[in-house]
């Protein structure tokens, strides 16, 4: 799929879905499949700015290294995750929401 298109369906799903889902104040999301961080990023910068802390997840350790030195910040962090498998203890009850664009749909395991 064309990246541009790819992030204008990204952003209209967004923007559609935003005003129904109860954000939290402060809250900490997880946002699994999260590539290059770039809509990571943008995400936690312009469509939820009341989010306290954001971690973008990703299988992709080439991925995961660039979006650390392109997009991570105080408040924004990347780590590199296979969701598939069990989630490791440091992130367990942790974060208030979760999202993923277009990346479940990969995964074998669809129980």
């Amino acid at each position: 799929m064309n990246q541009m298109l790819y992030r204008r369906l990204i952003q209209l799903s967004i923007l559609k879905n935003i005003r129904i889902i109860n954000w939290k104040k402060d809250s900490t999301i997880l946002d699994i499949g999260c590539g290059d961080g770039s809509m990571t990023s943008k995400l936690f910068k312009e469509l939820i700015p009341n989010c306290k802390t954001m971690t973008g997840c990703d299988i992709n350790e080439d991925m995961i290294r660039f979006a650390n030195e392109h997009y991570a910040s105080e408040r924004v962090n990347f780590t590199t995750l296979n969701i598939e498998g069990e989630l490791p203890d440091q992130l367990r009850e942790r974060f208030h929401h979760a999202t993923s664009f277009y990346a479940l749909n990969w995964y074998r395991r669809q129980e």
